[in-house]
């Protein structure tokens, strides 16, 4: 995907080519396209969205962030965060931010980022699928995680547990076994 990129700099005198740039641009703003950066100063430069350098920081629950993966999924954490009362038409209620915080810290210590989806009983899903099919799925609620494996979705072979301690960790360790990699590495 080509992208244009901003050309920020910290030279005051850049922001102030016009009376109306001197508003400080927040990373949200950036991000979101709202910007006070008028076209004439920004600089359009071709580059793949890998190569675009971002950084997040969520006050809030202190995850900090570079990784373009991990910003797409906090992205799509921010969505669910913002889902409405009755946002599947079956009466399924907005998302806590003590729930969004914790999918938050979770997501910034995996190696491999999920597919994410809300559900309507109050728990974001984290899922992963192997070329194999095997299947490894995390629901996670405010006090629990729920964990099913499927291996290459031979249902017979499940093992379904439930994490109530260290659950970043275990959750951490429980991706990086099932894509094989050593859990110590980041």
């Amino acid at each position: 995907m080509v992208m244009n990129c901003v050309r920020l700099s910290n030279d005051s005198k850049f922001f102030r080519s016009s009376d109306n740039l001197n508003k400080n641009n927040t990373y949200s703003e950036i991000l979101n396209g709202s910007m006070n950066i008028r076209k004439g100063i920004v600089h359009s430069i071709s580059k793949t969205m890998e190569s675009v350098v971002m950084f997040i920081y969520n006050g809030r629950s202190g995850v900090q962030s570079m990784s373009a993966e991990v910003i797409r999924s906090l992205k799509r954490l921010k969505d669910i965060e913002s889902l409405e009362n009755n946002w599947n038409g079956y009466g399924a209620k907005p998302f806590s931010a003590t729930l969004i915080d914790k999918c938050e810290r979770i997501v910034s210590l995996l190696s491999v980022q999920p597919s994410i989806y809300p559900t309507g009983r109050n728990s974001i899903q984290f899922q992963y699928e192997l070329s194999d099919r095997s299947y490894l799925e995390f629901e996670i609620f405010e006090d629990k995680t729920m964990c099913l494996q499927v291996p290459r979705r031979i249902y017979s072979e499940a093992t379904e547990v439930k994490l109530t301690d260290s659950e970043d960790t275990r959750i951490k360790e429980i991706v990086d076994n099932f894509y094989g990699r050593n859990s110590t590495e980041k």
